[in-house]
């Protein structure tokens, strides 16, 4: 025999996030708060018309977190800009001992 049901299934969530930036010199420190809530709910089921019908009752969660953040950057010097000088230093150098 074939058993039938029906059953449903519903999921909402919100998430709100919050952050800036504090900027010094070569360094950005980002801080941050996240707030989530999520929610799902699942109606009862059961089934009929077999010899082993399955069932279940309603289940609810609900899950809120909160995250506070800090990420730190620090700007690296461009490599090539930084090589270009120290050969233009060179170059100078030799010039100016010849």
């Amino acid at each position: 025999m074939l058993a039938t049901g029906g059953a449903s299934l519903q999921t909402f969530g919100a998430r709100a996030h919050l952050g800036y930036d504090f900027h010094q010199q070569d360094r950005l420190i980002t801080r941050s708060a996240t707030l989530a809530r999520f929610r799902t709910n699942r109606n009862a089921y059961a089934e009929a018309g077999a010899d082993f019908n399955a069932s279940h009752d309603t289940l609810s969660v609900g899950r809120t977190t909160a995250t506070l953040a800090v990420a730190g950057e620090r700007k690296v010097p461009n490599r090539a800009h930084f090589c270009s000088a120290l050969v233009r230093q060179a170059i100078s150098a030799q010039i100016a001992s010849c």
